[in-house]
């Protein structure tokens, strides 16, 4: 592996925090900071759907469509006030068939960028469809928790718009067919050979995550322990999704992204301590990581 394509250090996040407009010019309007479309949340997992929601918003999206099964509208709809929320046909507290057309329509129509997957659950049915929507919507896609669980390596393959997975070692694992150990043991070449033969940025989670394109390589320094806590990887999904629609590299935003998520876990270790902080809070964290960056 040629290691002059490894990244590690602040140096290289300063420098991509030089191309994120963190400061905007007085005659920009919302449209201009990226409309993200977010499918998201299940009966027991509105939460899945609010965090990243909101993560996005408060990362700098100019709008967020949140797509989301009937059964939880009501719950999503009183805690995430800023986002357009689509409710859409549910089976068994999860996203029914009839949910398929519409959603498309929404994101083909209006979207930039397209986050899949936190809370939606799994089921043969879903499985279907997810792997039919990876393939028919046409803006770049970010694949969290059961959107990746749901897909097939086929359809990965398959899509032809750039595309960004977020798994831990465990969904990394059913995913690439290699065994969480021999991950752990090779986690920087596997993680750059999968991305590199299926043609996208892979993010793989964990102490020191991993970002990658299959040439270029990111290992994050930012986090701590206190971020293994349920909804933290929902917030990460937002943040992606909002960073890389106002700077446009793929790669380089998951990166940012990564980092500022990292930094804000551990302004909230910080104020809270690791083992009383929440998802919650490291969203409500994100803009003190962005005014920290700033300076």
């Amino acid at each position: 592996m040629d290691t002059q394509n490894i990244h590690t250090g602040k140096l290289f996040i300063k420098q991509l925090f030089k191309k994120f407009p963190s400061v905007r010019p007085k005659d920009t309007h919302k449209g201009d900071y990226g409309k993200i479309g977010i499918i998201a949340g299940s009966y027991g997992m509105a939460g899945a759907a609010i965090l990243c929601a909101n993560s996005c918003l408060k990362s700098g999206a100019g709008l967020v469509y949140l797509i989301v099964p009937d059964q939880i509208y009501n719950v999503v709809a009183g805690r995430s006030i800023c986002s357009v929320i689509f409710p859409m046909e549910t089976k068994e507290g999860r996203f029914g068939k009839g949910f398929f057309l519409p959603a498309l329509t929404i994101c083909n129509s209006f979207t930039d960028i397209v986050c899949l997957g936190p809370g939606i659950g799994q089921s043969e049915e879903l499985k279907m469809l997810i792997n039919q929507f990876i393939l028919q919507v046409q803006t770049p896609l970010i694949l969290d928790a059961d959107g990746i669980n749901l897909i097939d390596a086929g359809t990965l393959k398959r899509r032809t718009k750039p595309t960004v997975i977020t798994p831990h070692v465990g969904e990394f694992s059913r995913l690439s067919g290699k065994s969480m150990d021999e991950i752990n043991e090779n986690r920087v070449q596997i993680s750059s050979d999968f991305a590199k033969e299926h043609n996208l940025i892979l993010v793989l989670k964990g102490n020191q995550t991993i970002v990658t394109d299959g040439t270029n390589i990111y290992i994050n320094k930012s986090g701590n322990p206190g971020m293994a806590t349920g909804g933290s990887g929902d917030c990460l999904t937002g943040m992606i999704g909002a960073i890389w629609a106002q700077m446009k590299s793929a790669f380089e935003s998951a990166c940012l992204a990564v980092y500022i998520h990292g930094l804000a876990g551990d302004i909230s270790a910080r104020e809270l301590t690791e083992i009383g902080m929440t998802a919650e809070d490291i969203m409500n964290s994100i803009p003190k990581a962005f005014k920290s960056l700033r300076k």
